[in-house]
């Protein structure tokens, strides 16, 4: 209800409330969030914050360390990426080089020779942890995404907080289902109220934006 007053309070201060069209608008809320309108019926995008680090939980072992290595989810390339560790960067190009770590039983097998070191098949290891300690990663060559869905109307609301900070840098929007790019949000997003969706129909106060803003 509060997001609908504001609305009406803003077509009566504009004049008349009208229909959009159907370019591709984003605008910036007040409190951060961000409206991206002219999508698909329940579109899918997703959405990568290029200046946000994908940020991971991770448990050490019953040994005290942490093995990261390269998924589908988390593409980690020793040769060229780095990582944010306890507020600590570390270049994985120039961390010590060892054998593997193994833990068996809670005994460590294998030679720790730094904080952050890594073996000959490319896997990572944090060291000197509390056993099953829980901590944070952050992947700095690897950007945050999430997923967002248009409703009824094609407008889909990102909303902002401390893990998707919607004013860190671009944003890049694709479609889920294709994987073709959208566009790019750039840094600077028209502030204004964001649309409202009643009964299928896309409403806009007067004023709004009108051109697609995305790049």
């Amino acid at each position: 209800m509060k997001k609908l007053s504001s609305l009406m309070l803003a077509g009566l201060v504009c004049g008349s409330i009208i229909p959009s069209v159907s370019a591709q608008i984003a605008v910036i809320e007040d409190d951060k969030d961000i409206y991206l309108s002219g999508l698909g019926s329940y579109q899918q995008v997703e959405v990568t914050y290029e200046g946000v680090p994908k940020t991971s939980k991770k448990s050490a072992n019953e040994c005290g360390y942490i093995r990261l290595s390269s998924t589908t989810s988390t593409p980690l390339n020793p040769a060229t990426d780095s990582i944010t560790f306890n507020g600590t960067n570390y270049v994985l190009a120039s961390v010590p080089l060892s054998g593997s770590l193994k833990c068996t039983n809670g005994v460590l097998n294998g030679n720790v020779v730094g904080t952050v070191q890594k073996d000959a098949d490319d896997r990572v290891y944090i060291t000197g942890l509390t056993p099953f300690g829980d901590y944070e990663v952050s992947f700095d060559s690897i950007f945050t995404t999430r997923k967002v869905k248009a409703n009824t109307c094609g407008i889909a609301r990102i909303s902002h907080s401390d893990k998707y900070d919607n004013t860190a840098g671009t944003m890049t929007i694709k479609d889920v289902e294709t994987g073709a790019s959208l566009g790019v949000l750039p840094t600077t997003i028209p502030n204004a109220v964001g649309p409202i969706c009643k009964k299928g129909q896309t409403f806009l106060p007067n004023g709004y934006p009108s051109a697609n803003n995305l790049q």
